[in-house]
């Protein structure tokens, strides 16, 4: 059990490891994407469901690496406070 005194971190590697995750993801889609424009006939419903895990994808990305940026940005202006 964690002392309480003990302050809690945030996640931020995890945060980052995630959104890394995501950028990889939608390399994938765009691979997937191309594949299924190469076949014959194509098969239009899996692309459109590619195109909308790309955009959940990239707004799910942006959301997070910009509260990671206001997190840093944060931190950066209390330690300068504090200096």
């Amino acid at each position: 059990m964690k002392s309480p005194h003990r302050p809690v971190g945030l996640p931020l590697d995890y945060a980052n490891e995630i959104a890394i995750e995501m950028h990889l993801m939608r390399g994938e889609c765009s691979d997937f994407a191309r594949a299924i424009l190469e076949q014959s006939p194509e098969d239009l419903e899996s692309l459109e469901e590619c195109a909308l895990l790309d955009e959940a994808l990239g707004q799910a990305h942006t959301v997070l690496i910009d509260a990671l940026r206001c997190i840093r940005a944060s931190r950066v202006r209390r330690q300068q406070g504090e200096g």
